[in-house]
């Protein structure tokens, strides 16, 4: 099946669990996350539908993306997956918190494109890795910012 990957992350100063307070209350991502406008229907528990309105990097409108919770491992992992363009186009979008010394935290965000589709959206992959830093950086401003 053919993949295409975005992958970024970086070092918060904060341990996984206030990094995880963050991360986990997205329906307050479109006070301070750059690309998510409006989030919908979310509970952290796996299963769960969500609704994100996100506008990435060079978009001209924002996108409705419709998904459900795939993992929400509370400090560790919160991932959510669903379909764009129907089974032709498949995404998972996760956060994995790995604790470092010092009370810090790398934080891992990747997404996996999957199906027939997955290769058109190479051509983004640098557009989409630019924005996913721009949304790392947020996360990290906030949670050291305590804002």
């Amino acid at each position: 099946m053919a993949a295409c990957d975005v992958r970024t992350g970086l070092e918060i100063g904060a341990p996984p669990e206030k990094v995880w307070a963050v991360l986990a209350d997205l329906d307050a991502y479109p006070r301070w996350n750059p690309l998510v406008r409006e989030v919908r229907d979310y509970r952290a528990e796996a299963g769960a539908p969500l609704t994100l309105r996100v506008m990435p990097l060079g978009a001209l409108a924002s996108i409705a993306v419709r998904a459900r919770i795939a993992r929400a491992e509370p400090n560790v992992e919160l991932a959510w997956e669903g379909e764009l363009a129907g089974p032709l186009l498949t995404f998972r979008h996760a956060f994995r918190l790995m604790p470092l010394e010092g009370g810090r935290t790398y934080l891992d965000h990747h997404e996996r494109f999957e199906g027939p589709l997955a290769m058109s959206m190479a051509a983004t992959v640098p557009l989409l890795r630019r924005s996913y830093r721009r949304w790392d950086q947020a996360l990290r401003a906030r949670v050291e910012g305590g804002g």
